[in-house]
């Protein structure tokens, strides 16, 4: 049976140097801005007369607000501190619902979200939120007809991974964020790594998987790629807290 983490009582020192967190307001400011301008659209198109949910811009709202909170509390300096009585800091089902609701905003193909029933875990919602919303971003941006999301538990430490960040080994169970397209695929000709640091095609600093790295360093989420034309999945592996 798993344990019970008491109030206040999990922390996780944060891994980012300098450097790295200096980059943080380039990332989430890409991401911010486009959000923002895309916000801005919708509320002009109701102030026109035209009809957009009230549920729409309320989610757009909260995904600027974890993105932008995500600056804050990835250059820190202080420890983490999870707790499962402070609302941003556990997951469970119906929060699940919520996220999905954010992450299928403005892509040009419909997101189709499967997910197995879970029991509630802690993490840090406005990180989980960000970096999902940038994996989906770029799945959507190199896909052709197929986008979707697969949300399970994954027993065991997650083999042959990419990208293994320091005190991922720590943990036996994970929840797995499987975001899949069937796009092009990534360049066999590149190593899968270099992704997470550049974008190798462009010889340019990435947005996506740069972030992506730095959420998975801070939960100790590992995060692997699987690549052939026409299918594929990154997988973001979540660990679930216990001692």
């Amino acid at each position: 049976m798993e344990e019970i983490i008491k109030e206040l009582e999990y922390k996780l020192a944060n891994p980012l140097d300098l450097e790295e967190k200096l980059e943080l307001p380039r990332l989430i400011g890409h991401d911010s801005i486009g959000v923002s301008n895309i916000l801005m659209s919708k509320i002009h198109g109701v102030i026109e007369g035209g009809k957009v949910p009230a549920s729409n811009l309320k989610s757009y709202v909260g995904l600027i607000n974890n993105i932008q909170l995500s600056v804050f509390l990835l250059s820190q300096h202080d420890e983490f501190r999870f707790s499962d009585s402070i609302s941003n800091q556990y997951m469970d089902n119906k929060k699940l619902k919520g996220l999905f609701g954010k992450l299928k905003l403005s892509n040009k193909i419909k997101l189709e979200v499967a997910y197995e029933s879970i029991k509630p875990f802690l993490t840090e919602n406005n990180i989980l939120t960000s970096v999902l919303f940038n994996l989906v971003k770029n799945a959507n941006s190199h896909c052709y007809d197929r986008l979707s999301m697969n949300v399970k538990k994954h027993e065991g430490f997650p083999k042959h991974t990419v990208f293994i960040p320091e005190g991922a080994e720590e943990y036996n169970d994970f929840i797995s964020f499987e975001v899949c397209n069937d796009g092009l695929g990534f360049d066999e000709k590149i190593p899968l790594k270099d992704y997470f640091t550049k974008t190798p095609e462009k010889g340019s600093r990435g947005f996506g998987l740069f972030y992506t790295k730095l959420a998975s360093k801070v939960l100790r989420a590992p995060v692997n790629i699987e690549s052939r034309a026409g299918d594929t999945k990154v997988s973001f592996y979540h660990p679930i807290y216990v001692r």
